[in-house]
């Protein structure tokens, strides 16, 4: 009696087994979702800030232009250029509420979806 195996004992066994196998699989997929989201995300950002930049640049050279008509085209360029170091100062001052922050909340609203 003590040789033969239980075999109610083993499906029980045998459905642990695969429960836990399953939810490691889960847990690898999700982690995998959750990477790929992050990264796109990554993405997305990069070229909007790269093309952001760019589209700034242009404006910045358009306004400039613009005062060169009434101002020489030296002083037209730097005061342009003062509005960017400016516009460049309030982010770096504010870089917590602008950056920090928005940043934070939507990688762990990526993490804890």
């Amino acid at each position: 009696m003590a040789d033969t195996v239980n075999p109610r004992g083993t499906r029980i066994f045998d459905r642990l087994k695969a429960y836990i196998s399953l939810n490691f699989e889960n847990m690898r997929l999700t982690l995998a979702e959750k990477i790929i989201l992050l990264l796109s995300t990554i993405l997305i950002v990069l070229i909007a800030l790269i093309l952001g930049g760019i589209a700034i640049f242009l404006v910045t050279l358009g306004i400039a232009q613009v005062l060169s008509i009434w101002l020489p085209m030296w002083l037209s360029y730097t005061i342009m250029a003062g509005v960017n170091v400016v516009l460049l100062l309030i982010l770096l001052i504010f870089r917590r509420v602008l950056i920090v922050n928005p940043v934070s909340r939507a990688v762990t609203k990526i993490i804890m979806s």
